[in-house]
């Protein structure tokens, strides 16, 4: 389809070229002098437009978020956890392959060289507020099925300063949302149109969360410069590029203190690398 819509538009265009030199002026050159035509072909006019077609990929090749996070996604600012996720590059010359989009549909084709010793963390305000970091999470979004009644307070969500709470009051057989996770236990869920900050502990006796949270999926996203010429910005997704060679886990200072590595950080972050390899063995 997208073959025909070009050659048909080529075909349009090539015949206003050749109308608009059909109705140029009269040749006033000289009798004797060859007049000089620049007419050119319909045939020669589509080949040039669509070489010109083939090197720049039409919009609607470019996939959007909403290709794959759809309205059955949550996609919101911001890694989860009591201690989110992070990772260190530990050795020179790293190339991180990544995508050119927040999109798992794109491919990650982009070579893109990063700093030894460089921390990509949140709590790393220095690397995040320099680089421009962004940091983004897409949760698959999951229903929570109520199976008894159940009152508790939680913020206002209409108090942007989070010092008022209020009542929500859930019955059996009422429906909820999972949006995303946050820390220390606590998420974001949707009720009747409204999101609200709940304790998950609340829930596990009364509602079926552990069943339906099985099939959740979280993608963690980050865009940030190359450290090439350009500075080219890419996106890197953390579970593709923690499994990359010279790659690990950030390790945390202290509760939201992150920084840059040194040398001296090797050693501990490679430890717990082998650990967490013998637990993924268990």
């Amino acid at each position: 389809m997208r073959t025909h819509l070009l050659r048909s538009a080529s075909v349009i265009i090539a015949l206003s070229l050749l109308g608009l030199s059909a109705c140029s002026p009269p040749d006033t050159a000289p009798k004797n002098q060859e007049p000089q035509s620049e007419d050119i072909s319909e045939e020669e006019a589509i080949d040039a437009i669509e070489e010109i077609a083939s090197t720049t990929p039409p919009a609607n090749d470019v996939p959007s978020i909403a290709d794959h996070y759809g309205d059955d996604w949550a996609v919101t600012g911001g890694w989860p956890g009591e201690y989110p996720a992070g990772f260190s590059i530990l050795k020179d010359n790293i190339v991180l392959k990544a995508h050119p989009h927040m999109n798992p549909l794109t491919e990650a084709n982009i070579d893109c060289p990063v700093p030894k010793f460089a921390t990509y963390q949140q709590w790393n305000h220095t690397r995040a507020e320099a680089d421009d970091l962004d940091f983004v999470v897409a949760t698959k979004i999951f229903t929570i099925t109520m199976q008894d009644d159940l009152n508790i307070k939680v913020p206002d969500p209409k108090d942007l300063q989070g010092f008022k709470d209020i009542d929500l009051r859930l019955k059996s057989g009422d429906t909820l949302s999972y949006l995303r996770y946050l820390g220390e236990g606590f998420a974001i869920i949707k009720y009747q149109g409204t999101e609200y900050q709940i304790d998950e502990q609340e829930l596990h006796s009364v509602s079926d969360i552990n069943d339906a949270g099985q099939t959740s999926q979280v993608d963690l996203w980050l865009e940030l410069p190359c450290a090439d010429a350009d500075k080219t910005r890419a996106w890197v997704l953390y579970d593709e590029v923690i499994r990359q060679d010279g790659v690990g886990p950030a390790p945390i200072f202290g509760y939201g203190v992150s920084q840059d590595i040194t040398q001296k950080d090797i050693a501990g972050i490679k430890e717990l690398m082998a650990v967490n390899a013998e637990l993924r063995e268990q």
